[in-house]
């Protein structure tokens, strides 16, 4: 995933709302890739930052992120509904 990907939530669950602004991504909805956050260092998982959503600072005194385990790349999903299409015909 790069900066400037349209990306599809594929899980919303267990988001704190209270961490983001003016809202939460949703189950099945389309984002942009803003920016994407350093790994973390204990378990290297990348983090998204989406526009039109801001993450409120956290104790690292960065910027919350989501993630990226919870989207998927919109060309992905395109193709992999392509093949199922295909399949059932």
């Amino acid at each position: 995933m790069n900066i400037g990907d349209h990306v599809i939530c594929i899980n919303d669950e267990g988001l704190d709302p209270t961490d983001f602004e003016p809202c939460l991504p949703v189950k099945g909805g389309h984002y942009v890739i803003r920016d994407i956050a350093p790994p973390d260092k204990e378990d290297e998982r990348l983090a998204l930052m989406l526009v039109g959503i801001k993450g409120i600072a956290n104790v690292f005194g960065g910027e919350s992120c989501f993630l990226a385990e919870r989207f998927r790349l919109l060309e992905e999903m395109k193709e992999e509904n392509r093949r199922m299409a295909e399949a059932t015909t």
